[in-house]
């Protein structure tokens, strides 16, 4: 058996050593060792093979000692053009009687759930209203926000809309911007910084009828607000020039309620 292992060693090609798996089995003499392997097995050699019991069939092979055993012993098993070199080492009580040497598939990776803002948006109803903003008011037409919610993805805003007039109002375009200043230069000199910031997923009512109300829901990027500056929001009439206009300090959206 080792001019075997020794000629093995000598004419495998380098790809085979680098694909060599090690690994130390325990075997007794009381009980059977078994290697399962994803094929018929080719070809199993044992460095002391006079120590041991070994017998291969299809995609098993099993080992045994005949006798407490001092000397490790190295076995080699080749399955197709796969090779497993492995030490044999005795032990009366080894704790382990089966090794499973069958590829396991790659596991899959986990699909990353999928961001649903009309999703998030339904939570603003099941919680109660924290933040009520102060109203903005023009010709019976009130606008204000009543519930802001933070998110790891995006900013969710329930604003609502009260018709206190005869006349139905019809939403045309809700729009965003955020606003920061900073002062530069030797003087300081106030300066702004305007940007629009675009929703994510807006569900808006068509109509506001006469004498009641309606609620906008919105979501955000959650980085379209910052810490210093402010949120505008601009509602304009389809037909009409009842158009409002309302703003939220980017602190305070900062303080809002946070989502899990």
């Amino acid at each position: 058996m080792k001019p075997l292992l020794y000629t093995f060693f000598l004419v495998m090609p380098l790809s085979y050593v680098q694909a060599t798996e090690m690994d130390t089995l325990y075997v007794s003499d009381s009980a059977t060792l078994y290697l399962v392997f994803d094929q018929p097995v080719d070809l199993v050699d044992i460095g002391l093979g006079a120590d041991y019991h070994c017998k291969m069939e299809g995609p098993v092979v099993f080992v045994k000692a005949k006798r407490p055993l001092w000397r490790p012993s190295p076995l080699l098993v080749q399955v197709g053009n796969r090779f497993v070199m492995t030490l044999l080492v005795y032990r009366s009580h080894p704790g382990k009687f089966l090794y499973d040497y069958r590829k396991k598939p790659l596991a899959k990776p986990k699909k990353e759930k999928k961001f649903l803002p009309e999703i998030e948006l339904k939570k603003l109803d099941a919680f109660p209203e924290m933040f009520r903003n102060k109203k903005r008011k023009k010709d019976g037409i009130s606008m204000q926000v009543d519930k802001v919610l933070i998110g790891k993805r995006g900013i969710y805003l329930k604003l609502s809309l009260i018709n206190t007039t005869s006349m139905d109002y019809r939403p045309d375009h809700l729009a965003f911007y955020w606003a920061q200043f900073h002062r530069r230069g030797w003087f300081k000199k106030k300066k702004s910084s305007i940007r629009q910031a675009v929703p994510i997923e807006i569900q808006s009512p068509e109509l506001v009828p006469a004498g009641s109300s309606e609620a906008f829901y919105i979501a955000l990027p959650v980085f379209a607000v910052g810490d210093e500056g402010h949120l505008s929001i601009t509602l304009r009439e389809q037909q009409g020039n009842r158009n409002l206009s309302l703003k939220l300090q980017g602190k305070r959206l900062r303080k809002a309620l946070r989502l899990s």
